[in-house]
């Protein structure tokens, strides 16, 4: 019988491959190109879903629910902070970080239990009524899915 965990793991890996196919189906000289009125490029969704794997992997990884104080924003102030952090940072630089931050933040998915999925009381000050594979899939699968329908719809126009 399959592991949970290696189901997940399948999961997030299939749908970053689909997400990756779709950057890389892009012409570069588009990716700063903006994607909506929000004036976002590809640049910018990069470095963004990059900060939530950077934030999710240490939580995996101490079993320890922390993290930056930009949680404590609502979320369109916090992506705008998020944006902010990263608009001057070069294309390069940013695709470079995200590959190796998703490298270490599937590693840390890979190493947790099966039991680490559904019991918050695994991860210190988590709130109680998590999941911890909910806090997952928000910062990984179901997170490209939502950016994959944005850049298929901008490719489409």
């Amino acid at each position: 019988m399959k592991r949970a965990i290696d189901q997940l793991v399948q999961e997030i890996n299939q749908k970053r491959r689909e997400l990756d196919d779709l950057f890389q189906s892009v012409p570069s000289e588009r990716w700063l190109e903006p994607l909506d009125s929000g004036g976002w490029n590809l640049k910018d969704t990069v470095a963004h879903i990059d900060w939530f794997e950077k934030e999710v992997t240490p939580v995996l990884q101490t079993h320890r629910f922390s993290g930056s104080d930009l949680w404590n924003l609502p979320p369109d102030e916090r992506n705008h902070q998020i944006y902010r952090l990263n608009q001057h940072r070069s294309l390069d630089e940013v695709i470079a970080e995200a590959a190796e931050t998703f490298g270490r933040f599937i590693d840390a998915v890979a190493a947790l239990d099966d039991e680490d999925l559904q019991d918050s009381t695994r991860f210190v000050d988590m709130p109680p009524e998590w999941k911890p594979i909910q806090l997952i899939a928000v910062n990984s699968s179901i997170h490209y899915e939502e950016h994959i329908a944005v850049i298929k719809n901008w490719l489409n126009k």
